[in-house]
C-alpha cells in the first residue's frame, strides 16, 4: 500500500489578533498541525499585525510541529501599515504576492483564505 503524503493546507488570515475572529485561523493551523498535516500559514493585509501584537503565538505554533508550518507575510501588507521587515524575523519570511499566487496554484495545495 503506498502511503499518501499528508495535504498541504495554506490558510491565509487577514484579521489582526485583536480582531473579532481573529485568533481563529491560528486555532485551525494548530488543530492541522496536530492532526499531522503539513500548513502554510500566510499573513496578509490587517494579519500583519501579529508582527508587532503577538508575535510569541505565532512563533510557539511552529516550535511544537516538528517543522510542518510555514508562516509567511507579503510585502505589501507590510509596507501598507508601515511595519518594518525586521518584525519578520524569528516569526515569518517576507514574500511577494506572486509567490503566496504560486503556492495558492499548487495542485497538492488546499486553499483557506479566512477574511
Amino acid at each position: 500500500m503506498t502511503a499518501i503524503p499528508p495535504i498541504s493546507v495554506l490558510l491565509i488570515e487577514t484579521h489582526s489578533p485583536a480582531s473579532s475572529g481573529g485568533t481563529e485561523c491560528i486555532r485551525l493551523a494548530a488543530a492541522l498541525l496536530d492532526a499531522g498535516d503539513a500548513v502554510h500559514l500566510h499573513l496578509m493585509q490587517d494579519a500583519a499585525t501579529w508582527l508587532q501584537q503577538d508575535p510569541d503565538t505565532v512563533r510557539e505554533l511552529g516550535r511544537h510541529h516538528d517543522g510542518r508550518l510555514l508562516v509567511t507575510v507579503d510585502d505589501v501588507s507590510l509596507d501598507l501599515r508601515g511595519i518594518d521587515r525586521a518584525a519578520a524575523d524569528g516569526v515569518a519570511t517576507v514574500i511577494d504576492v506572486d509567490t503566496l499566487m504560486r503556492a495558492m496554484c499548487e495542485p497538492s495545495t488546499k486553499s483557506l483564505w479566512h477574511s
